[in-house]
């Protein structure tokens, strides 16, 4: 029965954290940049994207997936914190990459979905004003997407670690 358990933890790990990290990787890499030269039609594909899809959704439950069934990888392979596991090279490179999916996690789940939020309820007020918007509204919004691409940069960043690390931690001696 624990190998079952086992297997279905690291299926979850691995299944939702290549989601997540690829597609923040994708978002980074070439959707942000072709949204900032649509134009005027690239808002309208942010505001479609975080509005009217599950998107924000599917990204936080995948990392909450991830580091969850991470933690309890984690918890099982250190003997509940007992082991001298953890301070071999594998568990020390496992731990760092936890560490820093955990920081991405509450960076995505935390900073990003206010920025997410506050944009949705700013885009609600401009439609429901009519009319151009006023400058300090399209500054806001501006400064709002750009704390979102700088937050989304940073989680990829450490989701780049983070992926390194599961990736070489048990090659590491």
């Amino acid at each position: 029965m624990l190998m079952v358990y086992l297997i279905v933890l690291r299926l979850l790990h691995i299944v939702a954290g290549v989601f997540w990290a690829g597609t923040t990787f994708f978002m980074v890499s070439f959707m942000y940049p072709a949204i900032g030269l649509a134009g005027p039609g690239g808002q309208d594909y942010v505001r479609a994207l975080s509005q009217r899809t599950r998107f924000s959704a599917a990204m936080s439950a995948t990392g909450l997936v991830t580091v969850l069934a991470g933690i309890l990888l984690y918890l099982h392979d250190s003997a509940y914190f007992r082991s001298n596991w953890m301070r071999s090279s594998t568990g020390i490179t496992f731990a760092i990459g936890g560490v820093t999916g955990i920081v991405a996690a509450y960076i995505g789940l935390v900073i990003s979905r206010a920025v997410i939020v506050r944009l949705g309820a700013l885009g609600k007020e401009l439609q429901a004003a009519g009319g151009p918007p006023p400058p300090e509204k399209l500054a806001e919004a501006e400064a709002l997407q750009a704390r979102l691409m700088a937050s989304t940069r940073w989680i990829a960043i450490l989701l780049g670690v983070t992926v390194l690390a599961m990736a070489v931690a048990r090659y590491i001696h």
